[in-house]
């Protein structure tokens, strides 16, 4: 970084430094390393960028693209990637190690940001998430050629291109790489969408225990509705372990689909290599397991059970005397 000081940092209300080459190879950093203590390199993407006034009322952002210009990740200093608002700390001093690690920093002066080069993850089941020795977070950037932009209120202000780069000890080819990145994406995926679909199941759930409720005296309602209510849940109950409360719960009870899924995914994930026949073949035994229950269910995440719940807001359904 200090090879690119230049008039043009101090004379700019916004500058982006080109990040260095970024090898990929696992390093562990100590998240609060303390005084006594040294500290390791940062692990990811280290990007600098200068800011020549407190703007932290502006929304700044960091969007990382592949060499095409795809867009991988967007990280801003208003929300973290769950989508939720940061709120402004009221510390005198706050610490580096108290602001989320997906989260922008926009202090006058100098600020830094690590990518730790993951793609986006699956999404996380609402509420209780219980995966034992598996993980949503999604796959690792392959060798190659990047882009970061510097953002302010959606305007782009610089854009640096860096490397990304394997680590020079092992031999392994660019395709091998490809070939993990690819089948780790595609399990994540299919992952994601298994969470968006238990999601939805309790969504529904709850629209459908709502109805029952409202009409106790509908004998022929109250059956639709049960019928509905036991075919999610007996889907539910093989998409995911819905007896485990806890960690050690999986211990009783075995893990169901999502969570093999999501073991199979660290287990690609982790190394750098071509994954394995046999990882190959597991996840087509999974994705035609959890297809399977897509298919049972679809009726009536497609239209049974909005057509009902259309049915009684109309006041349509037929009474019984």
């Amino acid at each position: 970084m200090l090879h690119q000081l230049s008039d043009q940092v101090t004379q700019s209300d916004y500058y982006l430094y080109q990040p260095e080459t970024t090898y990929l190879f696992g390093n562990h950093t100590e998240p609060d390393p303390g005084q006594t203590l040294g500290e390791n390199p940062q692990d990811g993407v280290v990007v600098h960028y200068n800011l020549n006034s407190n703007i932290s009322e502006q929304e700044v952002q960091l969007q990382f693209a592949e060499a095409n210009g795809d867009v991988i990740r967007t990280f801003s200093n208003k929300e973290d990637l769950d989508g939720k608002e940061v709120k402004e700390s009221e510390e005198f001093h706050e610490k580096e190690h108290d602001v989320p690690s997906d989260v922008l920093t926009t202090k006058q002066g100098q600020n830094t940001f690590v990518w730790n080069m993951r793609y986006p993850g699956a999404t996380d089941l609402e509420g209780r998430q219980i995966l034992w020795a598996g993980s949503t977070r999604g796959p690792m950037a392959v060798p190659g050629t990047y882009q970061v932009r510097l953002i302010v209120d959606d305007q782009t202000i610089m854009s640096q291109n860096f490397e990304i780069t394997k680590d020079p000890r092992i031999d392994v080819s660019q395709d091998d790489f490809e070939a993990q990145f690819d089948l780790h994406q595609t399990i994540i995926s299919k992952l994601d969408t298994t969470h968006k679909t238990i999601n939805r199941i309790r969504e529904i759930r709850e629209e459908l225990n709502g109805i029952k409720a409202d009409n106790p005296e509908n004998e022929q309602l109250q059956n639709r509705v049960e019928s509905m209510l036991t075919t999610l849940s007996d889907a539910e109950s093989e998409l995911m372990q819905t007896k485990a409360e806890s960690f050690q719960d999986v211990l009783n009870y075995p893990i169901k689909l999502n969570n093999k899924l999501a073991s199979l995914a660290n287990t690609v994930g982790t190394g750098d290599g071509r994954p394995t026949e046999q990882q190959y073949a597991v996840y087509e035994d999974l994705a035609a397991k959890v297809d399977a229950q897509f298919e049972r269910i679809e009726p009536i995440l497609r239209g049974d059970a909005s057509n009902l719940i259309e049915e009684t807001d109309s006041e349509t359904i037929p009474i019984e005397n």
